[in-house]
């Protein structure tokens, strides 16, 4: 820029030379100065005036900050529960007759209550409990017999004294039965506890009387 303004410097000397050289009359000097006043104008395109508009054009576009709201997201998590398989383990315990007796009284209306007789028939003829069902632990069939029953019942088991019964509830746990109790003493402890039974009537007896023939008696006439 400083090499510029020297070489218009000295064009502006060498013209007023020149002009003067010449003959030239003091207004038009004065033209000449008008000229470089106008020239000096011009100059006004300085460095400064490229900054002020530069920085007008930079306030101009200058960037706009823009905050959004927050935006919410509800998540929603849904669980499926997966059913954990529980085993249930059969109920299998020993009773006294005094429980038996409650045991009976407490399911008088339970259709799913059900006395077990495993005595033989010839046992059984003589005294039972009221409301058993008979099915004799010794015969060949008694395996298929208690197949055939609710496994989801309660059973109350009983024999002469104990010991039948005790077996026959072991095996029907073992068969997947639920719910068997087996009751101590059989039924002889539980008549002697003065609990009641039914004794079937005796059959009628027959009584046979054997016929005699009396020959009869004759009597000779006179005459």
């Amino acid at each position: 820029m400083k090499t510029v303004m020297t070489r218009i410097s000295l064009a502006l000397v060498i013209l007023t030379g020149s002009l003067f050289i010449l003959g030239c009359t003091p207004r038009q000097l004065t033209t000449t100065a008008t000229i470089t006043e106008t020239f000096t104008q011009t100059q006004t395109l300085t460095p400064e005036t490229v900054t002020r508009i530069t920085t007008s054009t930079i306030t101009q576009h200058s960037t706009t900050e823009v905050t959004f709201p927050p935006v919410t997201e509800t998540l929603t998590v849904t669980q499926t529960a997966t059913p954990v398989p529980t085993t249930v383990s059969p109920v299998t315990a020993d009773v006294t007759v005094s429980q038996a007796f409650n045991m009976i009284q407490d399911n008088a209306s339970n259709p799913k209550f059900v006395i077990l007789d495993v005595r033989t028939p010839e046992e059984r003829s003589g005294w039972y409990l009221e409301g058993s069902a008979l099915i004799d632990i010794r015969s060949e069939s008694w395996i298929d017999t208690v197949n055939a029953l609710d496994r989801s019942h309660t059973y109350l088991v009983y024999c002469l004294a104990g010991g039948r019964s005790s077996s026959a509830m072991g095996i029907m746990a073992s068969l997947g039965f639920y719910e068997v109790y087996n009751m101590l003493g059989g039924i002889d402890e539980w008549e002697a506890a003065g609990y009641p039974v039914v004794k079937p009537l005796p059959p009628p007896t027959t009584t046979t009387q054997t016929a005699t023939t009396t020959p009869p008696t004759t009597t000779a006439g006179s005459g």
